[in-house]
């Protein structure tokens, strides 16, 4: 992998120090390519900022409070013109992320992708299969089609679009990326491979918050002037997501089936 790119890769932290050295290894070689990473901290009392000074990562700090605040001050301390936030608890594909960017960068405002689930070790648990580009309006009325994991922007996309709307806490890139879809931005789905790792464990927003990240969502498509389907309307488009991922429910089904049978064999023996 020797052609250059010009990402800038931003990493909001807060006593990230469990999973932090994973995703950093994860970037190697992007940043060996030219990817510049920069974690914003918000005082972390853990390790966090002693990892980052480990792999020669450069990091600013901003009061905790609200992660999309941190993300907007990362992009505007990096000049480059791509642009990508991770969790410091998730991954990037390298291959992926440059073969998109070579693809899709002349013709695209904003590159999505399909992810995998990992568990807490980084070990594959299923995939998700995103929506086309050209059905991604539909389905922007019930749920995020675009997984934050792996979602390039350009720099004057962000800036056009003001940013990530800081009056959300916990759902602000789904309403970044659904004002980006619903303006003149050109969006592209990057289909060649996987591009991202998305690390499921219950400390992640989507297991701890919700209820709250709910009530952002609905908010939003009030703001947005988009009104939800019926309930038929609703139930084509979700059994649409569900075939497209089949093989993941799939797997997730017998997964939960394994471990539900060792339990109930570990309480009789």
């Amino acid at each position: 992998m020797n052609e250059k790119i010009d990402l800038g890769i931003i990493i909001p932290t807060l006593n990230s120090e469990r999973y932090l050295e994973h995703t950093l290894v994860s970037l190697r070689e992007l940043i060996s390519v030219g990817a510049n990473v920069l974690i914003v901290d918000s005082y972390s009392e853990d390790h966090t900022l002693e990892i980052a000074r480990r792999h020669g990562v450069e990091f600013i700090s901003e009061p905790a409070g609200n992660m999309y605040r941190a993300i907007n001050r990362g992009v505007e301390n990096l000049t480059n013109e791509w642009v990508t936030y991770i969790n410091s608890d998730d991954l990037l594909y390298s291959d992926s992320i440059v073969d998109a960017l070579n693809q899709l960068s002349s013709t695209a405002d904003l590159i999505y992708g399909n992810i995998d689930y990992v568990d807490e070790m980084g070990r594959y648990l299923h995939g998700w299969r995103s929506p086309s580009a050209s059905n991604v309006s539909s389905f922007l009325r019930i749920y995020n089609p675009f997984p934050q994991q792996g979602t390039l922007f350009r720099r004057s996309a962000w800036a056009k679009l003001e940013g990530f709307d800081e009056t959300y806490r916990y759902s602000s890139d789904r309403d970044f990326f659904t004002r980006c879809s619903l303006s003149d931005s050109r969006v592209v789905k990057y289909t060649s491979n996987r591009i991202a790792g998305f690390r499921l464990h219950g400390q992640q927003f989507s297991q701890t918050v919700k209820e709250a990240m709910e009530e952002e969502c609905q908010v939003m498509s009030h703001h947005w002037g988009v009104r939800a389907p019926g309930q038929t309307r609703q139930m084509y488009l979700k059994s649409l997501i569900r075939l497209r991922n089949i093989d993941s429910y799939i797997l997730r089904f017998l997964r939960k089936y394994q471990l539900t049978g060792e339990f109930i064999l570990s309480r009789t023996i």
